[in-house]
């Protein structure tokens, strides 16, 4: 039999001893990222103050079977930036235009509020409620945010002021700034706010595959006093309207187009080739576009002499010409080059090409199964994530 002396189970006792000292060093449990989560919950809870819950009515009149009238008013949820002490408050347009009241939801009061105006080119709108609420946003003067850490808050699925974390991905060339940061329709009208609590820009969108949203849209906060100044002023800001459907496409084989001018030197430009254009797919009926002769399958390669370089920038300059003016389009059709001019309309409605599936349509009825609890994890899970990263890129 194998006898071990009292001094070796000493040294065992100790040796083991220290082999768990030295594993509890090794895995401390989280330490590390308390401070981050108390800094995230300081963040949070005074950015919540600076957002508002909007609750808009809508009368619903539907025809029976019956010959009777169903009228139903049908409230719709979705969130504000506090501007300033004044009252006033940015909201996505499309929660209360044409909405009968607007009621403003914070600090556990609810205040009437009124219609401003509306910015057809952004898609932003601007109201004031009866009373000042909330604390006014702090925002940046640029947004050159490319792969800056953001918070996006506003309504989710019935909680105020949820967050979620994510990555400004930098401007559109449309002006908008996308970010990656999850959102949900109530989360339309909140903001997105760098890690000082300034605010990056309105959230007014987003670009969905349908069944999810891929990425958040949201104008720039160096854009805004601009915005609200002129509404404060003017009321509505409209937007140019053309009646088109477009889409992006690969020309195969490419497309040769030769100048009929000739320089001073007596040489003919180059021929440019169109690899890449945009074509119509459908002309809305007695639209500009439709009195323009405009016509599906036509390939749009410039507005007024200038190349187009995407459906996003062609949208954007539509929505920017003012309404009444004369633009021209140069489109390729049959292979032969044309031009047409055309009197942009205006923009009556906030529809847009890119926006999410079933925007504003649950309302209230949204499921409220989430929590701030879970918020705050994920967001934590995505933080150990981002310290990984940076850990293996040491």
């Amino acid at each position: 039999m194998l006898m071990i002396s009292p001094g070796l189970k000493r040294k065992s006792a100790l040796c083991f001893s220290l082999l768990i000292l030295n594993a509890v060093n090794v895995f401390p449990a989280d330490s590390s990222l308390v401070p981050l989560e108390t800094s995230l919950h300081n963040l949070i809870s005074r950015l919540s103050r600076s957002i508002v819950t909007i609750e808009a009515a809508q009368s619903n009149s539907q025809s029976l079977p019956s010959s009777r009238s169903d009228n139903r008013i049908v409230n719709l949820v979705a969130s504000g930036v506090v501007y300033d002490s004044a009252g006033y408050i940015l909201v996505a347009a499309s929660s209360v235009i044409e909405r009968e009241n607007i009621l403003v939801i914070a600090d556990g009061r609810r205040v009437p509020a009124r219609l401003v105006g509306v910015d057809y080119q952004t898609g932003l709108a601007l109201i004031q409620a009866e009373r000042p609420l909330g604390l006014p946003v702090e925002a940046l003067d640029n947004y050159r945010c490319i792969g800056q850490l953001v918070v996006a808050v506003g309504n989710s699925f019935g909680l105020h002021a949820s967050p979620s974390l994510g990555f400004c991905a930098g401007a559109r060339t449309d002006g908008s700034l996308q970010f990656s940061a999850a959102i949900s329709s109530g989360s339309i009208g909140g903001g997105i706010f760098d890690l000082t609590g300034k605010l990056i820009g309105a959230i007014t969108g987003g670009i969905s595959n349908g069944t999810q949203t891929g990425a958040g849209l949201a104008v720039p906060a160096s854009e805004i006093p601009a915005i609200v100044e002129y509404l404060r002023i003017y009321g509505d800001r409209q937007a140019g309207y053309l009646g088109v459907n477009i889409s992006e496409i690969e020309v195969t084989p490419a497309i040769e187009i030769r100048s009929s001018n000739i320089l001073t030197s007596g040489i003919q430009p180059p021929a440019r080739l169109i690899n890449q254009s945009i074509i119509v797919t459908d002309v809305i009926a007695n639209s500009p576009a439709a009195f323009g002769r405009t016509a599906p399958g036509d390939l749009i390669i410039s507005i007024n002499g200038n190349e187009v370089s995407s459906a996003v920038d062609f949208l954007y300059q539509i929505r920017k010409a003012r309404p009444g003016s004369i633009m021209q389009l140069g489109l390729i059709r049959q292979n032969q080059l044309l031009y047409t001019d055309i009197e942009i309309g205006r923009r009556a409605n906030l529809s847009s090409d890119i926006q999410l599936t079933g925007l504003f349509e649950k309302g209230l009825s949204q499921p409220t199964d989430a929590s701030i609890q879970e918020e705050f994890r994920a967001l934590k899970k995505a933080m150990q994530r981002l310290e990984q990263r940076i850990s293996d890129n040491k």
